[in-house]
């Protein structure tokens, strides 16, 4: 239907020169300018010619249009041609054959020449340029052919492929459903593992807090008993030389013992129970000789030897304290109720264990080097039941 071909064009390009659009309005004139030769309305078709050749930008300065548009040139001719204008439809006829190398182009420029030739009777050239038309024609179908078989590969290949993508989107659906399932188990796992692990760190915290509560009873009430103890051998020489008020000290003396042997179920009761607190710990006390060296109370203890100054009662405790959380069976040995130690010799047996010498001793003790030497002399016999001297004892202290 060439006339509605026309119209459309021709009211495509006037909409779009309406709209501003003025290199497209031009451009769509290429396709009415060969119906319009068709049909010999030559002055409407020179003057589309005209505005698609200034406006369209299709055209160089040298008035040569752009590759791939080198069909123009046949309706251009075939204008010429109508007119009468045998040299210029040659010369356009020509122009397309040599810059169009495709098979339209070729077959669309001989074409023209062989109908110009047949009009200006050069019958060999027309006959040459019909056969080359021929052969061009049969190589555009050749090439349609082709190009349609290529299509239908395509649009297989694409089916195919688009059947494959299918599959592979469940595949990758599936797969996506079975990563978030395992990532949503694996969250569920950290999150009990996590609440578990809080758990276990809030019951720790809690068992360390009455394990050191119970070091801290542990020392004040063995400090207690050794206070006690030696008011038991001061109640003994008063009982041998105040007879006078002897049943009153001996009614002094039986509470004294009773609360003595009060305050030591105490200790074994601590005592048991921090043993089963130091097996759980094992692993931990396993570094106690650095650990004693590094704590605050056995560098304060150091600096008090250097000065010649005893320590206070609390930092007695803490060092008991201390001694009883790294060396437990050490204090356990030496605060046993069979060998009723005094404060002093308590105390000495400590410092001995935690490797200060006898200067130090005595200077934290507040006494002679004779009194220290007498002590340690004599405490072989009273601890480990045989004789030995002062270094005997220092090497059995040191082993536990």
């Amino acid at each position: 239907m060439p006339d509605s071909a026309l119209s459309i064009c021709e009211q495509a390009s006037m909409l779009a020169r309406k709209y501003g659009y003025k290199n497209m309005s031009a451009g769509m004139l290429g396709g009415a300018i060969s119906m319009l030769v068709e049909k010999d309305s030559l002055d409407k078709a020179k003057m589309f010619m005209d505005i698609y050749e200034s406006e369209s930008g299709f055209f160089d300065k040298n008035h040569d249009i752009e590759k791939g548009r080198e069909v123009y040139y046949y309706p251009k001719g075939n204008y010429y041609m109508a007119l009468g204008k045998y040299d210029s439809a040659e010369y356009y006829f020509r122009k397309e054959l040599n810059a169009g190398k495709d098979f339209n182009n070729q077959n669309a420029a001989s074409r023209g020449l062989a109908l110009l030739y047949q009009k200006t009777h050069r019958t060999d050239s027309a006959t040459k340029y019909a056969l080359y038309s021929y052969a061009m024609n049969d190589s555009v179908y050749a090439h349609m052919a082709t190009q349609e078989a290529e299509r239908m590969k395509a649009m297989y290949d694409y089916t195919r492929y688009q059947e494959q993508a299918q599959v592979a989107n469940m595949k990758s659906e599936k797969m996506r459903s079975k990563l978030m399932l395992i990532s949503f188990i694996t969250l569920c796992i950290i999150a009990i593992t996590i609440i578990a692990v809080q758990r276990e760190r809030k019951k720790r915290k809690a068992a360390l807090i009455q394990y050191k509560k119970s070091i801290a009873e542990l020392a004040k009430v063995q400090s207690e008993v050794i206070k006690l103890r030696s008011h038991g051998k001061n109640i003994e020489i008063a009982l041998s030389v105040a007879q006078d008020n002897i049943e009153e000290l001996n009614n002094y003396n039986a509470d004294m013992n009773l609360l003595i042997e009060k305050k030591e179920k105490e200790i074994e009761q601590l005592q048991n129970w921090i043993q089963r607190s130091q097996n759980r710990k094992s692993k931990e006390l396993h570094i106690a000789e650095t650990r004693l060296k590094e704590s605050e109370v056995y560098q304060t203890f150091d600096k008090l030897a250097m000065k010649g100054v005893p320590p206070t009662p609390e930092k007695w405790q803490q060092m008991y304290m201390t001694v009883i959380e790294l060396f437990p069976d050490f204090y356990q040995f030496i605060s046993s109720k069979k060998y009723a130690l005094n404060e002093k010799e308590f105390n000495t047996c400590i410092l001995i264990r935690i490797h200060f010498r006898p200067k130090d001793i005595c200077n934290l003790l507040g006494v002679s080097s004779a009194y220290i030497t007498k002590i340690r002399n004599t405490m072989m016999k009273k601890l480990f039941g045989v004789d030995g001297n002062s270094k005997d004892l220092d090497l059995k202290l040191l082993d536990y």
